[in-house]
């Protein structure tokens, strides 16, 4: 998840049919940190990883330029992972931004571990403990068109705790559509109109 006021990553692995999220980074704009801090924090967290290849999930707003630079701040962010020695494999797909009533919906699939064909769901409350409490504030409200994810504690929380806010669950919202969006549609759950026009 990227912007002005903080950048976020999670990372997960895949494994047997368990989705686990490890770790979660995140750099604040207040502090002069940008997508290249938060890259430098996970090359540094994985500097010893055996198999330095990166699946990389991100939002549109990734491929929105700073105005320091020509790249946008998704390519910035692979350039400098690259240079730390990294492969970066870019997963994201382009258009509007994805509604929240859609993944909502997957994840309520996915957390009901009733469907073979989705992964059971962890989180390392150590190592990704702000992506549980960021998860946690993400919660629901009603709209006249549906509902949607209640995003005001990115408004409220804007010093010391802003990573507790929703934008680390916004950052793994997008890798579990992308994921996983295709799994719910075939175990029968209706998906609604899934992007933001």
């Amino acid at each position: 998840s990227w912007g002005a006021v903080i950048n976020t990553m999670v990372i997960c692995q895949n494994l047997a049919n368990e989705l686990r999220a490890l770790k979660s980074f995140y750099v604040l704009g207040d502090k002069g940190e940008t997508q290249d801090d938060l890259a430098d924090a996970f090359i540094k967290y994985y500097q010893h990883h055996p198999t330095k290849v990166l699946n990389l999930f991100y939002d549109n707003t990734g491929n929105n330029r700073t105005g320091n630079t020509k790249l946008t701040r998704a390519q910035q962010f692979m350039k400098r992972l690259t240079a730390g020695g990294w492969r970066v494999v870019p997963l994201t797909e382009g258009g509007a931004n994805v509604k929240h009533e859609t993944k909502h919906h997957i994840w309520e699939a996915i957390l009901r571990e009733t469907d073979m064909r989705l992964p059971r769901f962890r989180i390392n409350s150590t190592n990704a403990r702000d992506l549980l409490v960021s998860m946690q504030n993400a919660q629901v409200i009603a709209t006249s068109t549906g509902f949607k994810k209640d995003k005001s504690s990115e408004r409220r929380l804007r010093s010391g705790d802003r990573h507790l806010a929703t934008d680390l669950s916004d950052a793994i919202d997008t890798m579990i559509y992308s994921l996983y969006r295709t799994k719910v549609h075939q175990s029968g759950i209706s998906l609604p109109e899934s992007r933001i026009s």
